[in-house]
């Protein structure tokens, strides 16, 4: 029986230890052919940071002897792109940067430097200690991000970057400190907005994520190529899980003899507190609304233990 894999967000832990996945996989050519700079807004804790890391994976170029592992049961991993297995692929992820207002430009180089180190040791095979060394030694990320997409570049291979929770901190910052500290971080020289003016020369594609549109908005000068498509009619499900999924989901741990209850009254009792998101005008009363993800899982989580035999959850 496949465990549910609430609290995970590792596509290639959930794939490889067989957990329950909802397969999103089909939105990836969509995705592609809109444009090469993707925008995407959504409520904390609804999916975001899966649906990127399987976009990852499916682009790490690191993936092509192992793409059948992880992508061989999905839709996806049936109709592939060309842009499949392409990309050097560089990931930030803002939410762990620490809040503290007199660091915060510290904590968030020092972020940024981890995730970069990383990425060089991951791509070994395509920069050697001398380009690491050199690269880890510059002062600013900007430059260092400049000279690992030259690097790659010269040897003809395209870089992905994933910034997942880009305005997590900068929300808190806005909530906490007010507009004068968050403009100093994100107008003129500074240093989140100099950050983003780097990304559009260096990378082939980027995919963001955050919650709000306000510190985009306010980066729209140094980053002004982002195609949002948080509104998009073709991109209501990308995120959460439809009505269709909740039930197909329930279903499989009902013949797993899991779940006793009906799947109508499970659905019911969801309804009220789960759904009723809709993130499109076109697709408001033709469209299902789309239930929380995080919410969804936690639920089931429980009525499928609530069992004797927790061992088995």
């Amino acid at each position: 029986m496949k465990r549910l894999p609430y609290g995970i967000s590792d596509f290639r832990k959930i794939i490889t230890e067989d957990f329950y996945f909802v397969d999103k996989s089909e939105i990836i050519p969509d995705l592609e052919n809109i444009a090469n700079f993707i925008f995407l807004l959504r409520p904390r804790r609804f999916g975001k940071s899966i649906f990127s890391n399987m976009l990852a994976e499916y682009y790490d170029i690191n993936n092509k002897e192992c793409f059948n592992e992880l992508f061989g049961n999905l839709h996806i991993g049936q109709h592939p792109t060309k842009e499949a297995s392409r990309y050097m692929v560089l990931k930030f992820d803002f939410s762990t940067v620490k809040m503290g207002m007199d660091e915060l430009e510290k904590n968030f180089d020092e972020q940024c430097r981890f995730a970069i180190n990383n990425y060089l040791l991951k791509y070994s095979a395509y920069y050697t200690e001398e380009d690491r060394k050199e690269i880890m030694g510059y002062r600013l990320v900007s430059i260092m991000m400049q000279a690992i997409t030259n690097i790659a570049h010269s040897k003809g291979i395209p870089v992905y970057l994933f910034i997942d929770e880009y305005d997590n901190f900068s929300n808190t910052i806005l909530s906490i400190h007010g507009k004068e500290k968050f403009k100093a971080i994100t107008h003129g020289t500074g240093f989140y907005r100099d950050f983003f003016q780097v990304c559009k020369p260096s990378f082939d594609r980027i995919y963001l994520t955050g919650v709000s549109p306000i510190t985009y908005d306010d980066l729209t000068s140094g980053f002004n190529i982002g195609t949002n498509i948080s509104l998009l009619s073709p991109f209501h499900k990308i995120i959460g899980f439809t009505e269709e999924e909740v039930r197909a989901m329930i279903e499989y741990y009902r013949v797993e003899g899991r779940i006793k209850r009906p799947t109508n009254v499970i659905v019911e009792e969801m309804k009220p507190w789960y759904d009723n998101y809709c993130f499109s005008k076109r697709c408001y009363g033709k469209e299902s609304p789309m239930y929380n993800s995080n919410m969804v899982l936690f639920y089931m989580s429980n009525i499928c233990c609530a069992t004797k035999d927790l061992t088995r959850c």
